[in-house]
């Protein structure tokens, strides 16, 4: 029946074929993720959005001359026709009210029963809220104190049910989907300030997890899920803090720890806490955000990118050499430079703030784009890119936020009630974007559908 179909027939050769495969990427998607192997499941996860787009992907194998086969393949864009009243407009999805004020951005996270995407969030009285994909608040629960950490999903049983792991001032919880603690959490880090960051290790993949955590002071420290102290790391003593989580990577079978302080001090540690050769280096300059990690197959392609307050772009190989020190251009002796990574960590731009204006560089120096109407000499920035050209930009200032395109238009064609970071993703199956925002004790939804 399929084959006789008008659109069977564009997409495939007139030529009889032998063999034929015929695949709707959105649609098959995570069939095919399950079924690819290591590399191409994670080159197909770093362009999940721009094969998404595809509506088909064909390979037929024919006869041909002389007795060979004739192999063609190719590749179809869906046609997306959505209606001039529905671009560019913002729709509730769903709102809904906490007991106070929320104090924590909100975090996604899946619900491993059916995959469905869900909200937590946390509120001025230390309440952590479960939120489900249509809005209902699933469950409410006391802590002991703010989350500081980013929150991780973790797989600690190893029976394919997902916890949420994080860091309070004083605590590594461990909570599962029920809103009940994992023993043997809580658990409290002997001699440590205020805890700061947590990276979660997985060296193997086996789900046999290294617990990194900072305190306030720079002391980090590592366990194993049952949280025994690891040698080297009991406390490992940097002398100052950090300025965002430690990122671990793996390069020809050897483990690598990138660990940025405040002050502008660089380290590459391996699993022992032991620094490599070359390291620590002073970058000599302090910046306002995370570094972006370059990797490669060898150490001296691998490289850590920071941006200073100051506009220097510094790259520095895994190897230890300073591969290049590079200096933006400065429109006053006011401007103040941010590094905007994507949430996927594929890409990235420069945030340049000058009196309250708004440019947007590539990671050349070129202008992306630039706005005069910051409320703000100190916005929230944060930078999407969705694939198939569709690059954005989130500006969070004196309570109100804005989207903006990479041509400088604003999405929704106005800015909306916001108090703390967002989160955004692209729904490939309804072809919009949803944001998930907070207003006081209001969180919730918006969705709009751009070209």
């Amino acid at each position: 029946v399929w084959s006789k179909s008008a659109r069977y027939q564009q997409l495939v050769s007139q030529k009889p074929a032998c063999f034929g495969v015929y695949v709707n990427p959105s649609r098959a998607w995570a069939l095919c993720l399950q079924q690819a192997s290591p590399p191409w499941r994670k080159w197909m996860q770093q362009y999940a959005n721009e094969l998404k787009d595809l509506e088909a992907v064909t390979l037929s194998v024919g006869a041909g001359e002389d007795g060979a086969f004739v192999t063609e393949m190719a590749l179809v864009r869906r046609e997306k026709e959505t209606a001039a009243a529905l671009l560019n407009r913002f729709f509730v999805t769903w709102r809904t009210t906490a007991d106070t004020t929320l104090t924590l951005p909100p975090v996604l996270v899946r619900n491993h029963n059916d995959g469905s995407r869900e909200m937590l969030t946390q509120d001025a009285a230390h309440r952590l809220y479960l939120v489900s994909q249509s809005g209902k608040i699933l469950w409410r629960r006391p802590l002991e104190n703010a989350v500081q950490s980013a929150v991780h999903q973790v797989d600690y049983l190893k029976n394919n049910k997902l916890q949420y792991l994080f860091a309070t001032r004083t605590h590594l919880q461990l909570i599962d989907r029920n809103g009940n603690t994992v023993a043997p959490y809580p658990m409290r880090v002997p001699t440590a300030a205020a805890l700061h960051t947590l990276t979660v290790v997985d060296y193997d993949s086996n789900r046999d997890y290294r617990f990194l955590v900072s305190d306030l002071l720079g002391n980090l420290y590592m366990y194993d899920k049952a949280g025994n102290a690891l040698e080297g790391w009991n406390p490992l003593r940097t002398g100052y803090r950090l300025q965002c989580a430690p990122r671990h990577v793996r390069i020809r079978d050897k483990d690598y720890f990138v660990v940025l302080q405040a002050n502008g001090r660089l380290l590459l540690l391996n699993r022992r806490g032991q620094p490599y050769p070359g390291f620590p280096i002073d970058l000599k300059t302090r910046t306002d955000t995370p570094f972006f990690l370059e990797t490669a197959l060898s150490l001296e392609e691998t490289h850590v990118v920071v941006v200073s307050r100051e506009g220097e772009v510094i790259r520095v190989s895994f190897s230890g050499e300073t591969v290049s020190r590079r200096q933006l251009v400065r429109t006053s002796g006011k401007c103040v430079f941010r590094l905007c990574a994507e949430p996927q960590g594929r890409d990235w731009v420069v945030g340049r703030l000058d009196s309250r204006t708004l440019d947007i560089l590539d990671k050349n120096g070129n202008l992306l784009w630039e706005t005069a109407d910051v409320p703000s000499d100190n916005p929230y920035l944060q930078y999407y890119n969705f694939g198939g050209g569709r690059r954005l930009m989130a500006v969070t200032a004196a309570g109100r936020t804005s989207v903006h395109t990479f041509d400088g238009k604003i999405v929704g064609d106005e800015s909306f009630a916001n108090r703390l970071p967002l989160a955004v993703v692209y729904a490939d199956a309804y072809d919009k974007m949803l944001i998930y925002h907070t207003d006081g004790r209001q969180a919730g939804v918006l969705s709009v559908k751009i070209k």
